[in-house]
């Protein structure tokens, strides 16, 4: 157990040395303006921080801007760190981190909450592939999909990017979802309100209550729960929603939902185009839909089985799967033109890994060798393609697609993310105080739970 701590601290410090400070992400500089006004205004008005001239401003005089709040939730808290931080360097004269002004602290910071949510995720998507799958697969199938998709990417480089952190509550509600059939009322009121702050997040979410209702459905069928249970989840949604629907009315001086906008910039294939097209970046996602074949075929093997816990897991399984359709379908025809496509499945890495390991898990011995090095080369092909588009040279290549050879050498931009240190000295006097603060919560939390250990123990004893 202590060996994997190490190795968790190490995975966590590489993060911390080669993420870019800039929170320059694909939706920018609107996250950055909404997070400052809720610190600096006190609203989800972002038009004192972003407000240029002929924008469209409503009569409520609010900046209606098509994109939701994004990652303001969970972004606050580190913008707020940053402030202090500054206000104390301002006091104690130390211009090595004045000298950039608030704002390059403000930045820094929210970009290191996106290295510390895509670490959660790796985490917690590592631990649930592990109620399922050996140590081995699960750390293969989080490495291969880690650098097989523009994960990696979004989360170290372009970090003012929402989808992280809609990545981490998505690891959440499949948790949730997973846990079911063991749910009580009240569980499932929270469960209904946590889902109403996750499409404030990013309204992508939505789509999740595909395999949620689906896996709902089957252990209301199977008489496993009561289908009263749906009606708690409904009211603990609809009681966090009033406040979003005020706030999209405030915000666009009608009642607005701000729901899905999928809608194709340019008339190319989201999915399978030459041009950043989500299967042409990462074609790794083909061995995630081979996964789904043998989900399919599990669930139609294993359905004569008796044992409850094994129907259960498939039914779980094909749900998640189906959900994962139902999205492609939706972003078939949805080209990011100033982005990468595959950023829309960034929110879907945990099904993405389980897919993953699930090929691997019903793979023979050899089989499971050429995976792997198909997932090479899949790999390599991401990384160049990533490259490419970090120098802006891909949009040259839909005129002429130069060959292979002559195209390798753009791989040192992204050999020089992944393994050159971005302003090391000035991350670590800005989060110095941020390591102390969390090791001293975390030996503080420790102790208590040691001592609540102890005396349950001692209680138990005396019975």
């Amino acid at each position: 157990m202590k060996y994997k701590k190490i190795l968790y601290l190490i995975l966590f410090l590489y993060f911390f040395i080669i993420f870019d400070i800039n929170f320059h992400g694909p939706d920018e500089p609107i996250y950055f303006a909404y997070t400052a006004s809720v610190v600096e205004d006190g609203d989800l008005n972002a038009i004192n921080q972003f407000n240029k001239p002929g924008e469209f401003i409503s009569k409520t005089y609010n900046l209606p801007d098509p994109r939701n709040h994004g990652g303001v939730i969970l972004w606050v808290p580190f913008y707020l760190y940053a402030k202090g931080i500054y206000s104390l360097a301002t006091k104690f004269n130390l211009t090595s981190l004045t000298m950039g002004g608030v704002d390059r602290l403000t930045k820094c910071a929210l970009s290191f909450s996106t290295v510390v949510f895509g670490f959660l995720i790796i985490i917690f998507s590592y631990k649930s592939l592990k109620v399922f799958f050996s140590n081995k697969i699960s750390f293969w199938s989080i490495f291969a999909i880690f650098l097989g998709t523009p994960f990696f990417y979004f989360m170290l480089s372009e970090t003012g990017n929402a989808n992280i952190i809609a990545g981490l509550f998505s690891v959440f509600l499949i948790c949730f979802c997973s846990c079911m059939a063991n749910m009580k009322k009240l569980h499932w009121f929270l469960y209904g309100m946590f889902f109403s702050v996750c499409v404030i997040v990013k309204v992508d979410l939505w789509l999740q209550l595909v395999y949620m209702t689906l896996f709902f459905i089957s252990l209301c069928v199977s008489k496993r729960i009561a289908w009263r249970n749906g009606v708690y989840f409904v009211f603990g949604f609809i009681f966090l929603s009033v406040f979003r629907c005020i706030n999209g009315y405030l915000k666009y001086g009608i009642f607005h939902m701000e729901e899905f906008r999928f809608i194709s910039a340019y008339p190319f294939d989201g999915l399978f185009n030459s041009f950043r097209g989500i299967f042409y970046i990462s074609p790794i996602l083909y061995v995630c839909l081979l996964g789904s074949i043998f989900v399919v075929k599990n669930a139609v093997k294993n359905n004569k089985i008796k044992k409850v816990e094994t129907k259960e897991q498939n039914v779980f399984f094909l749900s998640l799967t189906a959900y994962l359709f139902v999205k492609l379908f939706f972003i078939r025809n949805v080209f990011m033109h100033e982005d990468l496509s595959m950023r829309l499945l960034i929110v879907d890495f945990p099904i993405l890994v389980l897919l993953f390991a699930i090929v691997l898990q019903n793979s023979k011995i050899y089989f499971r060798y050429l995976i792997g090095i198909l997932s090479g080369f899949f790999v390599f092909w991401n990384l160049l393609i990533i490259s490419e588009y970090m120098v802006e040279v891909d949009w040259i290549y839909i005129i002429e697609m130069p060959e292979i050879i002559l195209r390798v050498y753009t791989l040192k931009y992204i050999l020089l993310l992944l393994f050159n240190m971005n302003d090391l000295i000035f991350k670590l006097k800005l989060f110095l105080p941020f390591g102390i603060i969390v090791f001293c919560v975390g030996f503080y939390a420790k102790l208590k739970f040691r001592e609540i250990r102890n005396y349950k123990s001692l209680y138990i004893k005396n019975e």
